[in-house]
């Protein structure tokens, strides 16, 4: 297959049933550098399809980690990638240094991921500022966040709250009159 016609190759070796376990080893391994290393664009119009195939997941989180925001963004929203994308929002999320980055990153990666938030994950959001020192306190990101958490009753508020009391953030929970 010459390489200009590959990412639709690759795609198709995803959307064909079987056709992944016809391939050779040195084919399976040229859509493993593909996924890796492929050209941007080509690569992320094709993620959400390739990582049906259990052989690629490794090379897709390979490439995932290494996107920067602004092509994760663009992989969660119109691809759809969710699950895939999850721990490279939540680390650059934890490197947030300042409000506005953080609020970049909650709104175009951890919001559109929150259905995929496991509750660990949402302990782990909480810890960051006491944990990583992010800067997450006082952005209007993470007040939306902990309003979605506490829309979805993903935790009891008693805990919710306590949690933002140890974590620099108690400013959201209740307070006592």
């Amino acid at each position: 297959m010459p390489d200009a016609n590959f990412a639709g190759a690759a795609c198709l070796v995803s959307s064909i049933d079987n056709a992944w376990t016809l391939l050779d080893q040195a084919a399976r391994e040229k859509v493993s550098a593909f996924v890796q290393n492929g050209p941007k664009n080509e690569v992320l119009a094709g993620l959400k399809a390739l990582s049906k195939i259990n052989d690629l997941v490794d090379a897709i989180k390979i490439r995932v980690d290494a996107l920067e925001l602004d092509d994760l963004a663009e992989a969660i929203e119109p691809i759809g990638i969710g699950e895939i994308a999850k721990d490279r929002a939540l680390l650059l999320l934890q490197k947030a240094g300042n409000w506005d980055r953080a609020n970049s990153v909650f709104s175009r990666a951890v919001l559109p991921l929150f259905s995929h938030l496991t509750r660990d994950d949402i302990w782990r959001i909480i810890r960051m500022p006491t944990e990583h020192g992010s800067d997450l306190p006082g952005s209007n990101g993470y007040r939306l966040f902990i309003e979605k958490v506490r829309e979805g009753k993903l935790v009891p508020n008693a805990e919710l709250d306590k949690a933002l009391q140890e974590n620099r953030a108690g400013y959201l929970a209740p307070q006592d009159e």
